[in-house]
């Protein structure tokens, strides 16, 4: 493991719990599943923890990842579909399962002591505490 990339390093511990471990019903709990992977990877990671939570596990992750806030946001649209199969190929796993419904997702933010719910009603996902800083820095020479 010592010569492996970080992305082998941080999945590892995740594929040995799925594949030995984990159970229907389970919880599994991932902080910051995003850590040392590339943006393709990332939005990756969430289609199957999407997948993982329509197999019946329960999963809670942390994240700091625009990408994987947009994607989800992306993977309940779709879920809305009434065209699900032709969708498929413009994801990454190409699988209808990656999916989810919105009544299988919460999103809150945690700030100054006080926990927000910041997933709407038509599953928009109010991440301004990303996109204020990426806005920010995109327009510091502009």
């Amino acid at each position: 493991m010592q010569v492996s990339s970080s992305m082998v390093k941080e999945l590892t511990p995740l594929l040995l719990c799925l594949r030995y471990l984990a159970e229907p019903n389970n919880l599994l709990i991932i902080d910051e599943p995003e850590m040392n992977l590339h943006p393709e990877a990332q939005v990756q990671i969430i289609e199957f923890l999407a997948m993982l939570v329509n197999a019946g596990l329960n999963i809670l992750i942390t994240t700091h990842s625009p990408y994987i806030i947009d994607h989800l946001s992306n993977l309940m649209k779709a879920a809305k579909s009434d065209d699900k199969q032709s969708l498929k190929n413009k994801f990454y796993l190409e699988d209808t399962q990656a999916f989810i419904s919105q009544e299988n997702v919460s999103v809150y933010l945690f700030e100054d002591g006080t926990t927000k719910n910041i997933l709407s009603e038509n599953g928009y996902i109010d991440w301004r505490t990303f996109g204020d800083v990426s806005e920010y820095i995109s327009h510091v020479f502009m």
